[in-house]
């Protein structure tokens, strides 16, 4: 009999030590789903832009898990030397999900619509201070993008983000006279100017505040 008090005693105090350290792997398994769906929201400052003079914003919210929407907004004012003007707006809309269980880093696909709307103006060539070849235009583009990426942590609650892709815009170009019509359908454009129709790649950085948990 007392033998087998010293059993259940010896049996009682080990569970008196594996139930805290239970309970400390159950604590610590929490805080980690926390910090892996915690972030619900991100607000984005995409560089490339300004080097365009260009204003992008990405405003991203998670709608479930590994699923977030992506909303990027852009503002264009374009000069170049006098020679080309540009004023107008681009807007994208992502769906992006996350490869590996997370919701806000590591590897993802994304997919979406894009539209742009530019009023533009362009000195094609300059010869003895006359400029030549010019054309007005206002042009509407409406297409879609394909995009992978990587996001990692800066810190706590700073992120940044590493993508390419390739999109597709198809464009509807109101021109200003028959002129300005002839120059454009007549010269070579190139992808990255608004009026352009086809497929071009995408690349860029994003560097984003997380919050919301």
């Amino acid at each position: 009999m007392k033998r087998q008090l010293h059993i259940l005693v010896v049996i009682g105090a080990l569970l008196c030590l594996l139930l805290p350290a239970k309970g400390q792997n159950r604590f610590q398994r929490v805080g980690n789903l926390q910090d892996m769906y915690g972030d619900r929201f991100m607000v984005s400052l995409v560089p490339v832009p300004l080097a365009f003079n260009g204003f992008r914003m990405d405003f991203d919210c998670r709608l479930k898990d590994r699923l977030w929407l992506q909303i990027a907004p852009q503002y264009n004012c374009k000069r170049k030397n006098g020679d080309i003007k540009t004023d107008g707006f681009c807007l994208e809309a992502n769906v992006r999900y996350y490869v590996k269980n997370s919701t806000s880093r590591g590897f993802y696909v994304a997919s979406g619509l894009g539209i742009d709307y530019n009023k533009i103006q362009d000195y094609n060539r300059k010869e003895n201070e006359v400029y030549l070849d010019f054309y007005k235009l206002s042009s509407f583009r409406f297409g879609g993008q394909l995009q992978v990426g990587y996001s990692f942590r800066l810190w706590p609650c700073a992120l940044m983000d590493l993508y390419v892709g390739a999109a597709f815009r198809h464009s509807f170009n109101s021109y200003e006279d028959d002129a300005s019509r002839l120059i454009v359908e007549t010269g070579n454009l190139r992808p990255w100017q608004y009026h352009f129709s086809g497929l071009f790649m995408q690349a860029g950085v994003r560097i984003g505040l997380m919050f919301g948990k």
